[in-house]
């Protein structure tokens, strides 16, 4: 985005030759001590350590199991009105965000080893959605 507008000022300005590259975009980020950062970080709930122990043990629990009776599942949110989890700032500079919206819809999705999925389970706000 920022570079198609500075390839529209530069059209404004009579400069038919400016390409607004990403070589421009990286230059001029340098020059201006600014940078590409995220709002908000999730902290790690797992260590390294804790991974490796699990993924020594997995073979052994799942050993006697067919691979279309072993199932993973993740939720998952979609946020509706979110504001922008990054943003450019000047280096030095604190970045917080905004309040976050809190209108979203939840999904379950669920597959198993040998590649089926599941149909999706949504769970939103609503009583009678």
């Amino acid at each position: 985005m920022l570079q198609e507008k500075s390839k529209d000022i530069a059209i404004k300005l009579g400069n038919t030759d400016f390409k607004g590259s990403n070589g421009w975009l990286e230059c001029f980020r340098k020059r201006h001590n600014i940078s590409w950062n995220q709002v908000c970080e999730e902290s790690n709930d797992v260590s390294v350590d804790e991974v490796n122990e699990w993924k020594s043990k997995i073979g052994e629990l799942i050993k006697d199991y067919n691979s279309d009776c072993i199932y993973n599942c993740h939720e998952t949110g979609l946020f509706f009105r979110a504001i922008p989890s990054k943003t450019l700032k000047l280096k030095g500079e604190q970045c917080k965000g905004g309040k976050l919206s809190k209108e979203r819809i939840t999904f379950l999705l669920c597959g198993n080893m040998g590649g089926e999925m599941e149909k999706p389970l949504v769970i939103g706000k609503a009583a009678k959605p």
